[in-house]
């Protein structure tokens, strides 16, 4: 690859556990605020739509990037700091529902989200930028700056999110070396494609669950000295629906592995109650910080 040619990527094989991301279904919204994954596109998509969290996606070319790589900062997941949520894959599932709620956004097709907070807030990030620790984080977060643009005839150009600040000149890891790609920046991108693979399998996913109509719109209040706030609305598995399938249908999602993520997700639901506690603790902390100011 030389020139202002694009790095482009095979199609890789997916992987065999499931995955996921879109964004489509009962409009997901904090309080009365449209929810924000409404518009934006998928992790594949087109680099000229928009890609959440990415504030200026540009396609990785050696022309106007060769002297440019990656650098850790002190901050990691301050660009994350204000996401509510984060789209997800289904082979995350069993990590994500340890630690947040699990919920399905969109118009026309449900996609998986996980919940970080609430408020334009994320409850997971400190002050310094760091993620809590002994917390999953997503990989939708952990490819950033980095993604795929599909660019046709299974391949994939690489897209890097030039305003970030992970990007740097004199990187310590380069995303070239003599015009090519650089054996440090390999491993990265695998973990990108294997993403990426991941959430075409959970789209199929979605499409199922979308196919047996089990998505239905679900609201969270928050209940608290007799006073009744609404918190979020969105889309989650109705057990009822699910337990009136037919004997055929659900043994097809047992057997391809949908009942699982399905009941990781209704599982997830519980943790609500500890994002609103972690709510309460950041109201709190502000409350004090502006008494002593």
């Amino acid at each position: 690859m030389h020139g202002s040619m694009l790095l482009r990527l095979r199609a890789q094989p997916m992987l065999r556990r499931t995955a996921g991301e879109d964004s489509n279904t009962p409009h997901f919204s904090f309080g009365k605020k449209v929810g924000f994954m409404s518009d934006q596109g998928t992790p594949a998509g087109d680099v000229e739509g928009k890609r959440f969290l990415y504030d200026a996606p540009e396609l990785l070319t050696v022309e106007a990037h060769g002297a440019l790589g990656l650098s850790p900062i002190e901050a990691p997941y301050a660009f994350a700091a204000k996401a509510q949520a984060v789209p997800i894959a289904m082979s995350e599932f069993r990590s994500v529902q340890r630690h947040y709620p699990i919920i399905f956004a969109g118009n026309e097709l449900p996609s998986p989200l996980a919940v970080l907070g609430t408020d334009g807030e994320n409850y997971f990030v400190d002050a310094a930028g760091q993620w809590e620790p002994g917390v999953y984080i997503p990989a939708y977060l952990r490819i950033h700056p980095l993604a795929l643009a599909n660019t046709g005839d299974d391949r994939f150009a690489v897209v890097i999110d030039r305003a970030s600040k992970v990007v740097q000149e004199n990187p310590e890891i380069p995303f070239f070396e003599n015009g090519e790609l650089s054996e440090a920046m390999k491993p990265r991108l695998d973990f990108v494609q294997a993403f990426d693979a991941e959430i075409t399998r959970t789209k199929q996913f979605c499409e199922r669950l979308k196919a047996l109509d089990l998505v239905a719109s679900q609201q969270v209040a928050w209940n608290q000295n007799e006073n009744s706030e609404d918190i979020a609305r969105y889309g989650a598995v109705n057990p009822e629906k699910l337990s009136a399938l037919s004997a055929e249908d659900f043994t097809s999602l047992r057997n391809d592995g949908s009942l699982a993520g399905i009941f990781a997700h209704v599982f997830s639901l519980d943790l609500w109650n500890d994002i609103m506690r972690r709510r309460e603790a950041r109201r709190q902390a502000s409350a004090q910080e502006s008494k002593d100011a």
